[in-house]
Parts: structure tokens; C-alpha cells; sequence
């Protein structure tokens, strides 16, 4: 009898630990702060503020990234920056829409010339698509650390 409940509670604890993975329901992007990033990822992003571009950052623990980088100013020429950052879910596609604009006043769009945010998809996801001023565009580079 005591054999029995025994394999009982651990069948329990398997059930649990299995329920506690979490899954996203919806696809979602959560920003995350650079001054945050520890060891090879902010190597990684700082690696990046030297050229403008789409970046999709891969961990070795399953986490992806997306780099939206318009800092770097070429000089007479408007500054970059980015609104209306956003996911949106297709069957088994994650569509990322931005808007890519300009600007002369540079103070004002200082903190909004780089995004990095992490991405969060369904677990049936296995494309993502990229989306600058609602045109479909290429991801400039996906790089993946080890």
C-alpha cells in the first residue's frame, strides 16, 4: 500500500512539472534594457552599435532577440528612429511590424534610434517575419551564440 502511494505522488509531480512549462498563447515582444545584458549577449550587442540594421540574435538557450539599431549617424543625413514596435501572429508565422523614421532634431529621438526586445512565440511558431513600414523586408543579419 505504501508502494502505491508512493508512485502516486510521483506520478502527481511529474503532471505538475510537466504543466509548469510555460507556453505563450499569443506571440509577444518584451523590450529589455542593454544596460541589463550580462557576458556574451551584450558583447554581442555591442558588437552591433556600429552599423545600422535588423538584427535577430539567437541563444544557445532557446531565447531570440531582435536588434533594431539606428544609432549610428552618418553626418548631414537625418537620424533613425523607430515606433510602433509589434508582433501579431499568423498561423504558424510571427509577423514583427515597425516603423522606420526620421529625423533632423536628434535630442528628442535619442532613445528610440535602438530597440532590443525579446521575442516570445507560440510554440507552434517556426517562421518570423519582418515587417518596416508595413513592407515586407530581410533581416539584415541572425546571429547565433554559442
Amino acid at each position: 500500500m505504501r508502494m502505491r502511494y508512493i508512485g502516486l505522488i510521483v506520478i502527481l509531480l511529474c503532471i505538475l512539472a510537466g504543466c509548469n512549462k510555460e507556453s505563450a498563447e499569443h506571440s509577444s515582444l518584451k523590450p529589455v534594457n542593454p544596460v541589463e545584458l550580462k557576458g556574451t549577449l551584450r558583447e554581442t550587442f555591442n558588437a552591433r552599435m556600429n552599423q545600422n540594421g535588423i538584427y535577430l540574435i539567437n541563444t544557445r538557450v532557446k531565447k531570440q532577440y531582435l536588434l533594431l539599431n539606428g544609432s549610428k549617424r552618418i553626418q548631414g543625413e537625418s537620424a533613425a528612429y523607430f515606433e510602433n514596435v509589434r508582433i501579431e501572429d499568423d498561423k504558424n508565422t510571427a509577423n514583427i511590424y515597425f516603423d522606420e523614421l526620421y529625423t533632423e532634431d536628434y535630442k528628442d529621438k535619442e532613445p528610440l534610434s535602438v530597440g532590443l526586445y525579446e521575442i516570445i512565440t507560440k510554440g507552434t511558431t517556426d517562421t518570423i517575419g519582418i515587417y518596416k513600414n508595413n513592407e515586407q523586408t530581410a533581416i539584415d543579419c541572425v546571429i547565433v551564440i554559442e
